[in-house]
């Protein structure tokens, strides 16, 4: 058995179409689809890490006693304009857009973006062909009605 360490992505920096994409046999690595390039993600550091559990733990509290949906870590998304393919950390699924998953997930209403060195937080709402971004150190969702997320939330203190 080869360690882990050992091995390399063996996608990495292909040019594939999406159709392609798909279809790449897993090999314990992670990619996005990026602009027809497989681009391959490092391992994630501890603060990363960390802001990852915490965000889980605080969307499960969230949308599991309300039913509103599931909280997914790690699944293909397939953004809107059919180019790109990223794998989040973390989907959240609401109930009534429960049929855009199959394997993966085909469109994203929003996607979050969480840097943990900066301690800040980012929203960006799919507005058809564009994403319009909006950051600071609380972001409320306007698509998971209710939901209001805080950078102290996620964020061990240093």
């Amino acid at each position: 058995m080869v360690a882990r360490a050992e091995m390399r992505p063996r996608y990495a920096g292909r040019k594939v179409s999406v159709v392609e994409y798909r279809q790449l046999a897993e090999d314990g690595f992670r990619y996005d689809h990026i602009d027809g390039t497989v681009q391959s993600s490092p391992s994630p550091h501890f603060p990363h890490s960390q802001a990852q559990a915490a965000l889980i733990t605080a969307l499960q509290r969230f949308v599991r006693p309300r039913a509103l949906g599931l909280v997914l870590p790690e699944l293909d998304v397939f953004l809107p304009d059919e180019g790109d393919v990223l794998r989040p950390d973390v989907s959240v699924i609401l109930r009534e857009r429960r049929p855009i998953v199959r394997e993966c997930i085909y469109g994203a209403p929003e996607y979050w973006l969480i840097d943990p060195d900066e301690r800040r937080l980012e929203l960006r709402e799919n507005r058809g062909k564009a994403w319009l971004a909006r950051g600071g150190l609380a972001i409320t969702s306007r698509v998971i009605e209710g939901l209001t997320l805080s950078a102290c939330d996620l964020f061990l203190e240093s």
